[in-house]
């Protein structure tokens, strides 16, 4: 089973286009008992944790600041350049015929001013949950008006079912807390033990100490796509 799902493994069901990944490999091994294999990850726009929210290497101690006009659109943003783009590195852009990070359907398209959005250095996934999980009530004081800010989500889909390419899309999430499903058949109402083996590892460091910054590899070769792990690590 290790052998046909390896770690690295998009795993995905039949009924449903959500990409997942398979980061862990747990053997227990009791006395006059079978090996029992448990196999786990993430969903696939976990990714993002194995980059980090700098805008520049040279001088990168400070916040990046974004101007944008909601914070959906600072996420995209900034996910755009250190994966498409490559600002800190051309390593860090993923493949694109593997991910594709999908425009969002209302990026900006905000009728509200334009506003700086400050962005803390460090790891890029906690970064961009931040952006998109923010809310605020229309503010008819500013000029223009400022609409109501929503809460957004993002997932790892298979924008065709055919193909091989996986995108991470940003989408307007659907309050639904009045109603709550439990699904026996996914085994919701079980207990479960949650294993995440490369959590918080990182293949390359950002050394930040002043105004300097120094770039450390763990391997002898430069880590690139989804081997490449970045962490911000500050002295003082």
């Amino acid at each position: 089973m290790m052998t046909a799902l390896p770690e690295g493994t998009f795993v995905s069901l039949r009924e449903s286009n959500m990409v997942a990944q398979v980061e862990t490999h747990l053997i227990e091994r009791k006395k006059n008992s079978p090996e029992l294999l448990t196999i786990k990850g993430r969903m696939f726009e976990s990714i993002l944790d194995r980059r980090v929210a700098l805008s520049a290497l040279a001088g990168g101690i400070s916040d990046w600041a974004v101007t944008v006009k909601t914070p959906s659109d600072a996420a995209y943003f900034i996910i755009k350049k250190i994966c498409e783009e490559g600002i800190l590195s051309a390593d860090d852009i993923f493949p694109g015929s593997v991910v594709q990070f999908l425009t969002p359907d209302d990026y900006l398209t905000s009728t509200g001013p334009t506003r700086q959005f400050s962005i803390p250095k460090g790891n890029l996934l906690p970064a961009v949950l931040t952006l998109l999980q923010a809310e605020s009530k229309e503010d008819l004081t500013t000029t223009p008006d400022t609409p109501a800010v929503v809460p957004h989500g993002i997932r790892g889909v298979r924008p065709n079912a055919a193909g091989t390419a996986v995108a991470v899309e940003i989408y307007t999430g659907t309050d639904r807390s009045d109603v709550v499903y439990f699904d026996g058949t996914r085994t919701l109402l079980d207990d479960g033990q949650y294993l995440f083996s490369k959590v918080g590892s990182a293949t390359t460091a950002y050394i930040l100490a002043g105004a300097s910054v120094a770039t450390i590899d763990k391997t002898v070769s430069t880590p690139v796509w989804f081997e490449r792990r970045r962490s911000p690590s500050s002295t003082r």
